[in-house]
């Protein structure tokens, strides 16, 4: 063997020695590297998915701080319209009120010269009133004569009805009379003295037709002409306390008409035959009877 190899040999079993004592703390420290490395893949393992959870976190923060930032949002935009709205009823509401203020001095200055026009008006009315009260003792003193006057008057008219009552009465009873007494002088002219003595005694033996107490008034409702005799239907009866031979004066107004002696009584009419006649008896004329 050669020096050289020799000197080979030992340089490579120096160079095996300080290698083998160079890997043996490499290896070491390598597999120190190797823990720590594997505890710092563990801790970022842990980091990750710490952190993955804080992202999810965040992101629902997120989501939900985006919603509110939203909502939040909406209600400004809202308020700000409400604001806007409210400020446009504010300028209205001032602008009003202006004019109230306008309106309220107007009506001021109006209240005063109100004021003195109803001070004026309570001094005339406070005259009206004296001169009302002047004149309404007036009236009442006038009403007083105006109640006297128609109580007077209607006196008056009372006694003017039983004026005419009596005479119809007494125009009835004189063309009666003239009627009778014209009757009785063509009888006695045409009969012989014994028959006139007979006629007087028939004539005293009949009733005369009467005139009640109470006064009986009606109405002309029906008429007739039977052999020269008229008959007169009348609208009262019993039930008026209307009696056979009662006497009614037929008128039309104040006229008299002619004398109407009951023959037929009803309750609700009555009938006879006319006795004089001095006028054209109608239906609607009027009849009455009594209350002398």
């Amino acid at each position: 063997m050669s020096v050289l190899t020799k000197v080979f040999v030992v340089l490579v079993s120096l160079l095996s020695v300080v290698l083998v004592a160079l890997i043996v703390p490499f290896v070491a420290t390598t597999q120190d590297y190797k823990d720590q490395l594997g505890r710092v893949v563990t801790e970022r393992d842990v980091a990750q998915a710490k952190a993955r959870g804080a992202q999810a976190e965040v992101s629902a923060a997120q989501d939900s701080f985006s919603q509110q930032i939203a909502t939040l949002e909406a209600r400004n935009t809202s308020l700000v319209a409400q604001v806007n709205q409210l400020m446009e009823q504010l300028a209205l509401a001032e602008g009003q009120a202006q004019r109230e203020l306008s309106k309220n001095v107007k009506f001021e200055a109006d209240l005063g010269r109100l004021t003195a026009a109803n001070q004026q008006q309570g001094q005339l009315l406070n005259q009206l009133q004296s001169e009302v009260q002047q004149r309404r003792q007036q009236t009442l003193d006038q009403q007083s004569e105006m109640v006297q006057l128609a109580n007077r008057n209607n006196e008056l008219e009372s006694q003017l009805e039983a004026l005419q009552r009596r005479l119809r009465r007494a125009n009835e009873q004189s063309t009666d009379l003239q009627g009778q007494n014209q009757q009785l002088k063509q009888q006695l002219a045409t009969l012989p003295p014994e028959q006139f003595a007979k006629t007087l005694a028939e004539e005293d033996a009949q009733p005369r037709p009467y005139e009640p107490q109470t006064l009986i008034k009606g109405r002309v409702t029906g008429i007739k002409s039977f052999e020269g005799d008229t008959f007169v239907q009348i609208d009262v009866g019993s039930n008026d306390g209307v009696a056979p031979n009662m006497k009614f004066l037929v008128h039309r107004g104040n006229q008299f008409l002619g004398t109407l002696i009951i023959s037929t009584v009803d309750q609700k009419a009555a009938a006879g035959r006319l006795k004089v006649q001095q006028g054209n008896v109608q239906v609607g004329d009027g009849v009455l009877t009594g209350g002398m």
